[in-house]
């Protein structure tokens, strides 16, 4: 019974709403969790599938916030369509987030350093320029 205690929590979806234009359900959850520190996002994902009887997929939690004294929490929580919609409207950094989209190849520092080497030569060497790759090699104190 002990076990039991430690696993409850209840979740409640303030403003839900209807989405036409994105194809969700957008809504603010509340979270009561009393003798436990907070709820994992993979937990609540499975809850607001059971409960709005949609693909765990299609369900994406976040910006959730422990309140103080603890066993209550809130955040917000989108439930798409079907997947397509969303991988069309998600946020770029969410996705990236849960492995739906890779990474930029090259960080912009990078980019810049590129582009200013092919500043310097002219024809078709531009073509064979590099990126530097690594860190820069610090120089030794004086």
């Amino acid at each position: 019974m002990a076990e039991e205690d430690t696993k409850f929590f209840k979740v409640f979806a303030r403003r839900v709403m209807k989405n036409p234009v994105l194809n969700r359900k957008q809504m603010a959850l509340e979270i009561l969790h009393p003798k436990r520190a907070n709820v994992s996002k993979e937990e609540l994902e499975t809850r607001l599938a059971e409960s709005f009887k949609a693909k765990k997929s299609c369900c994406v939690v976040y910006g959730l916030k422990a309140k103080f004294g603890g066993g209550r929490s809130t955040g917000f929580a989108l439930i798409y369509d079907n997947e397509d919609f969303r991988k069309k409207f998600e946020t770029i950094p969410r996705l990236r987030k849960m492995g739906l989209k890779d990474k930029p190849g090259m960080a912009r520092k990078m980019k810049k350093s590129l582009r200013v080497k092919r500043k310097k030569v002219r024809g078709t060497e531009k073509s064979k320029q590099v990126a530097a790759t690594g860190p820069k090699s610090k120089k030794a104190p004086k």
